[in-house]
């Protein structure tokens, strides 16, 4: 599985979050009591919404380069690829809702945020965004394919033709007649 540029960048950017949000929370602590640092602790945690909605943008990246690896042919373990997509955005969710945590630690100073329950709607976006790119994601078990090779070792699979003509929906007979002339048409 390619690892170093494909996930060091996106996976570093939401290590990132995660570390803001630690140093975000202490700040809160020590300046709730302060009138005077409150007015810039409120732009901080402003900020830290606003980064939130950065999030989905650095997982569809993350994506759209698993996405271009594929066409080029250029994964070698989908298990291990998609397990470390998966870990991504399991890492999203929890940095949002460390986001979550955050805002509720702001509001419980006594102090008000009108953006509060804005990042709810990202948190959402990132589970459907997770959704949408698994729903089609090749989720190959060992055991399918030992028993692949398996039905290839006895005889049991079907050959090109029959694969391809079963695919366009039509006989093996007029896949053949097809594939001809397509031949033909491209040799005169």
């Amino acid at each position: 599985m390619p690892t170093g540029i494909l996930f060091g960048l996106p996976q570093g950017q939401l290590e990132a979050f995660e570390e803001a949000l630690a140093v975000g929370k202490e700040e809160i602590e020590l300046t709730a009591k302060d009138e005077r640092k409150k007015a810039r602790l409120a732009n901080d945690v402003k900020g830290f919404l606003a980064l939130c909605r950065e999030i989905p943008r650095v997982l569809r990246r993350e994506c759209d380069s698993v996405l271009d690896l594929m066409a080029a042919g250029g994964i070698e373990d989908y298990g291990a690829t998609g397990l470390e997509l998966r870990r991504s955005f399991a890492k999203a969710i929890e940095i949002l809702n460390g986001v979550q945590e955050l805002v509720q630690t702001y509001l419980s100073t006594g102090s008000s945020l009108a953006e509060a329950n804005a990042h709810v709607e990202v948190i959402e976006g990132v589970k459907q965004q997770e959704y949408e790119f698994f729903a089609h994601w090749p989720d190959f078990r060992q055991e399918d394919i030992e028993g692949a090779l398996s039905d290839f070792q006895h005889g049991d699979c079907l050959e090109i033709d029959e694969a391809f003509a079963q695919a366009k929906g039509i006989s093996k007979d007029k896949w053949s007649v097809l594939v001809e002339r397509e031949i033909k048409r491209r040799n005169s």
